[in-house]
């Protein structure tokens, strides 16, 4: 069940950092830009948590799998914004 949480967020975060990236327009981001950060914080923390407190060894890849990719995402979006 962790694995599957964790492909899901992979999943949304490396959608909305190519969506944010390929799809410019201010209006749409802006309305949804409080929901992706707060699933992109979401992801990053829960994904800390499964390192902390040793998870078996694919959920702890996938987690920093899915650091890496939320790391992307969160790049994508101040870039995007300053």
């Amino acid at each position: 069940m962790k694995n599957l949480f964790v492909i899901f967020f992979i999943i949304f975060n490396a959608w909305n950092a190519f969506d944010i990236y390929m799809n410019y327009a201010h209006d749409e981001i802006i309305s949804l830009l409080s929901i992706r950060i707060m699933v992109f914080v979401i992801s990053f923390v829960l994904s800390v948590i499964y390192i902390i407190v040793k998870s078996p060894k694919s959920t702890v890849i996938l987690s920093i799998i899915n650091i890496i990719v939320a790391l992307i995402h969160g790049y994508t979006i101040l870039v995007t914004y300053l």
